[in-house]
């Protein structure tokens, strides 16, 4: 399983909460395995145990970087061909 599967599984959860009483449940221990595959990702990149003072801090990354370009991804897909007669560049002055 992916964190791609982990993250889609917790936005159909979110999705379905409100009719089902298993889904927040659900919600939760996705959260937990997405945590602690983050942990697991962090203790495989630090180089050594004097490097353990850092596992709160590079979690922090990861996980900001998951929101990040989670959160780029979500809003790019929706705001993408939503304009008609769009040049192509939007950044651009």
């Amino acid at each position: 399983m992916g964190a791609g599967d982990v993250r889609g599984g917790m936005v159909l959860w979110a999705a379905v909460a409100p009719f089902s009483l298993a889904a927040p449940l659900g919600s939760v221990g996705l959260l937990g395995l997405y945590g602690l595959g983050n942990v697991a990702a962090t203790l495989a990149n630090l180089n050594c145990l004097s490097g353990l003072i850092y596992l709160p801090v590079l979690a922090l990354c990861f996980l900001a970087f998951h929101w990040g370009y989670g959160l780029g991804f979500l809003l790019g897909t929706m705001d993408f061909g939503c304009e008609e007669g769009r040049t192509g560049r939007p950044f651009t002055s």
